[in-house]
This record gives C-alpha cells, structure tokens and sequence, in this order.
C-alpha cells in the first residue's frame, strides 16, 4: 500500500524500497511516486500476438510459460485460463487450435461482462477471493455484490483466523512447556524410587548392625 498526495509525492508506504534495494524505482516517503517499469511482455488481450507466443511453447508447463510471456497475470488467475482451455496445466507443444483457445480464455479473464465476485470455502474457511468461480478449484463458492466486498470479508475472517492461531500456539506453547517439566519430574521420581526399592530391607540391615555393633571388629568386611 503506498500513499500519494495529491502531487504526486508520497506520503507514507507499507513497504519501503530504497536506492540499495532497486536501482531503478525506489519507493520512500517524500519522493515522487513512479509507475512500475514496463514489462516486456505481450498483453492477453492482443489475441493475435498471443497466439503467436503461444505456439513457440516447446511443452512442460504452460501456466508458468504463459506466466513469464503475459503481462498482469497472477498465477491462480494463469492457471484457471489454461485448465479451462485443455483440463490441464502441463501440455505439449501447441496446435493452432488449441494455441488460438488458450489465447480465448486468457483475453476472457479481462472481461468484465461476467463477474462474480465470490470467495471459494474449504475446510469450512475462506481460501480465497476471485472475480468469479475459478473451475480449476473444487469447493463452495459465496458470491457477493462486488470484490470489494468479498475482499473485505475475506480479510476480516483471515484477521480473525490469525488472531485465533496466535492464541492457540501461546497455549500450545504452555502446555508443551507444561509436559516436558512434569516429564523431567517424573524421571526424576522414578529413578529416586528405583534407588529407594531396597530402603526397608536397607535399614533394617542398619538396624541389626547397630545392635551387634559390639561384635564388629577392626579389618572384618562381613558379619553374620
């Protein structure tokens, strides 16, 4: 998230990049706020030139060929394109046809008449959010007016979620810190225990001892 007033400089940003860590762009309060450089890459809406890049994949896996030759395409987003247009996300060299479908269903996701922003459900938890049902994922999808309230929604029940988890692992920290002091305890009560078996019999060896002490004489080892 960056801030920009209405000058252009920015005012405040969550993650600050400095001349040590970009040459090129640097993203610091007070300076002037710069676009991305642009990507070499070919937009998925040039149908034509997309089906060209298309047919120089050599095989493997075509999300992440189309991930590194499209611009503006997030991988979830590269994926669902590509298992909706071939049933799955590894392919051999393309044909003409299927080069000219894949290049369909990229341009498709930049279509904005059949939006519906919904988040998909699994484990009885938010997963994430989408601009409309993604096929390449199975699951209950919740639909909502517009992303941004999806967006919202999503984020308050991660925040809720996290918050949740950090409790539990304070606890779980505990009681972990709990069971290995009462095991050290525990060995330690058993081996005084295992030298302690013969006290009875031990003392009353004592016992005898002190009543025939009179009998002991220097330099004998045993008595009977």
């Amino acid at each position: 998230i960056i801030l920009v007033l209405k000058n252009g400089i920015i005012s405040d940003c969550i993650k600050k990049v400095g001349a040590d860590t970009s040459s090129k762009r640097q993203v610091l309060p007070s300076l002037r706020y710069e676009y991305p450089p642009e990507q070499e890459k070919i937009a998925p809406t040039s149908t034509e030139l997309a089906i060209a890049e298309l047919k120089n994949f050599t095989g493997g896996d075509l999300a992440s060929y189309a991930i590194k030759k499209f611009k503006g395409l997030a991988p979830v987003s590269a994926q669902e394109a590509i298992f909706s247009a071939i049933g799955k996300l590894d392919s051999p060299p393309l044909s003409d046809e299927t080069a000219r479908l894949v290049a369909s269903k990229l341009k498709s996701l930049y279509e904005c008449d059949n939006l519906r922003p919904c988040i998909r459900k699994s484990d009885g938890h938010y997963a994430d959010f989408y601009f409309r049902p993604y096929s390449l994922f199975d699951g209950e999808y919740v639909f909502f007016d517009s992303l941004n309230q999806a967006v919202d929604v999503y984020f308050k029940d991660k925040d809720k979620q996290n918050r949740f988890n950090e409790k539990s692992r304070h606890l779980s920290t505990l009681l972990k810190n709990a069971i290995v002091r009462t095991e050290k305890k525990l060995e330690g009560f058993l081996e005084k225990s295992e030298s302690c078996k013969n006290s009875e019999l031990d003392k009353l060896f004592g016992e005898l001892l002190l009543a025939n002490i009179y009998k002991i004489k220097q330099g004998m080892t045993s008595i009977t």
